[in-house]
Parts: C-alpha cells; sequence; structure tokens
C-alpha cells in the first residue's frame, strides 16, 4: 500500500487499489488460492511475479484494466486512454523510430492518432513482457519479432490496447475491469 499512498488524487489511488484487487483475484483464481496469501516477488524494474504461478501482466488507464495471464510464456499488456495531447510529435520522436515517425506523419490527423497509440501500447506491451519496463526519453524498443507474438483485446471505445507474449502460437484470454 506503500505505492497507493504516492497517488495525488483519491480517485487515481482508489482506481490503482481496485486495479491491484482485480489482479489479486484473477490470479488466486488461477492458481486456486485465497488473494491475501499471495506473495508476489518483484523484479528490478518493479514487474510482479508469482513463484511457480502463471505469468501475467496489469495495466490501467482511467477508469479501466487489462490483465494478461499467461501459463508458461512471458507476457506483457498495456492499455491507453486515447488522447490527443499524448499524440505530440516531440513524443514520438522520443519513442519511436525515424520509419515510425515518417508512417504517423504520412496519416491524416484520425489516423494518426490511432495508429500512434497502436504503436505505443505494442511497444510498452513489449517492454513489460521483456521486464525491461517503460523506457527512457530517447530510447527505442524494436517491435515483437522472432517469437513474439501480438494480439489486440477488445477495449472500451476510447481505448488502444496489447497484448503481446513470448510463444511461437499463443492464445490469449482477456480479463477487464472499469470502475
Amino acid at each position: 500500500m506503500e505505492r497507493a499512498r504516492r497517488f495525488r488524487s483519491d480517485r487515481d489511488r482508489g482506481r490503482w487499489v481496485a486495479a491491484r484487487v482485480f489482479l489479486r483475484r484473477a490470479v488466486a483464481r488461477e492458481v486456486g488460492a485465497d488473494p491475501a496469501e499471495l506473495r508476489f516477488a518483484y523484479s528490478e524494474s518493479g514487474k510482479p511475479s508469482l513463484p511457480d504461478g502463471p505469468r501475467f501482466s496489469l495495466a490501467h488507464s482511467d477508469a479501466h484494466a487489462l490483465l494478461a495471464l499467461s501459463m508458461g510464456a512471458d507476457v506483457g499488456a498495456d492499455l491507453e486512454l486515447v488522447r490527443p495531447d499524448v499524440a505530440e510529435p516531440s513524443v514520438a520522436e522520443s519513442f519511436f523510430s525515424p520509419a515510425e515517425q515518417a508512417t504517423l506523419a504520412a496519416l491524416p490527423p484520425p489516423e494518426r492518432l490511432r495508429r500512434f497509440f497502436d504503436l505505443w501500447t505494442l511497444k510498452e506491451a513489449y517492454l513489460k513482457a521483456t521486464g525491461a519496463g517503460i523506457t527512457p526519453p530517447g530510447a527505442l524498443a524494436e517491435l515483437p519479432a522472432g517469437g513474439w507474438v501480438a494480439e489486440r483485446p477488445p477495449v472500451p471505445d476510447g481505448y488502444a490496447a496489447a497484448v503481446v507474449a513470448l510463444v511461437e502460437e499463443a492464445t490469449f484470454s482477456f480479463g477487464s475491469w472499469s470502475a
């Protein structure tokens, strides 16, 4: 709960706590345990894991959360509220390759906004699957290749999401929660 205290607003703190409750309940159901008894370990980048349990990735944005569970493959999930103020060229310059930036610049504005968030969520999901976490400004992540598979789960209108896993053939099941 120390991390929850870092949020400035009660609304954001409550959403973070609700997403963690969602995670605990879903993982506990998968392993047949009491949610309160789960003991997560955390990597250096802060990615939670459960020793000898399913691999999972939780993403939340605004009032929605997305959880990806895998019984053996590394997995990453990202969910973002599509916001025009985030999809600025300066952000693209910091996180996207020159080819990706050129592709975005060539698109009409509504398509550019959607493609920006499609790229963003794919990269974030990949980085979460690899345990690298969020990249610092200027760092670029390669899109999944060589055994990595990606899916676009169904999400509410106005959101973009991606789930990435390291497997040759993957099946995904998605859970979502909204406040």
